[in-house]
C-alpha cells in the first residue's frame, strides 16, 4: 500500500520559507501562488494581499511568514506538523500568545529559570526503560 511521504505542496512551500529567510519575497510569493492556484486559491499580487479568514489582537501583525505558515496549516492539515513548523520559524510562542487561550504571555511558556521550552518533555516511562538516559537528560523546563 502506497503511503504520502511527502507532497509537491509542501516542497512549494518549503521553497517560499527558504525564499523568504533569503529576503527573496518575489520568488517565495511565486512558490506560494503555485500551490493556491493547484488549490483553486485567488493568487496574492503580494503578501500585504493576504486577508485572514481569522481574528486576531490589533498588535498581531500579519507578516510574509504568516502567510505561508497559514498556507502550509491548510494544506497540511492533520498531518500533525504544525507544533514542528512554529517551533522551527520560532513562531511557537508568538502564535501561542495571541491563539492559545490558556497562555496570556511568553512566560506561561517558560521555565522557573525563564527558559522558554522550545522542546516537548521526554516522557518519564522512556527515561525509566532506556538505560542510556537519565532525569539529566530530560529537555530543559521539565
Amino acid at each position: 500500500r502506497d503511503i504520502v511521504v511527502l507532497h509537491l505542496s509542501d516542497l512549494y512551500l518549503v521553497a517560499a520559507e527558504a525564499y523568504l529567510m533569503a529576503g527573496n519575497e518575489s520568488s517565495a510569493l511565486q512558490m506560494l501562488n503555485a500551490v493556491r492556484q493547484r488549490a483553486k486559491a485567488t493568487p496574492l499580487a503580494s503578501f500585504a494581499d493576504y486577508q485572514p479568514d481569522y481574528e486576531t489582537d490589533v498588535n498581531f501583525r500579519t507578516t510574509a511568514l504568516d502567510v505561508v505558515l497559514d498556507e502550509r496549516g491548510r494544506e497540511l492539515y492533520a498531518e500533525q506538523t504544525r507544533w514542528m513548523d512554529l517551533r522551527r520559524t520560532r513562531q511557537l510562542v508568538r502564535y501561542n500568545v495571541e491563539f492559545n487561550p490558556d497562555v496570556n504571555s511568553a512566560s506561561d511558556m517558560a521555565n522557573v529559570q525563564g527558559e522558554i521550552k522550545w522542546l516537548r518533555p521526554i516522557p518519564a516511562a522512556e527515561i525509566e526503560t532506556n538505560t542510556a538516559i537519565s532525569q539529566q537528560d530530560q529537555n530543559p523546563g521539565y
